[in-house]
């Protein structure tokens, strides 16, 4: 499906090598944050989901003014 909202994409996101690590270790501490508290890990996540959404469309309000 393709929508209208703006997303951001991970594939235009460039990561130094200095935090690569703190990515994974991010990564390693919400997957365990899901096995120990899920509800509370997927209630953070979609709200981080849905704030990155209102972000990118006040951003690409931006870019077409």
């Amino acid at each position: 499906m393709i929508s209208k909202i703006p997303t951001i994409s991970l594939k235009k996101i460039n990561i130094h090598q200095k935090y690569k690590t703190w990515i994974f270790l991010i990564f390693v501490l919400v997957c365990v944050a899901l096995i120990s508290k899920i509800w509370i890990t997927l209630i953070v996540v979609f709200g981080s989901y849905l704030i990155s959404i209102f972000y990118t469309i006040i951003k690409s309000r931006d870019i077409k003014n």
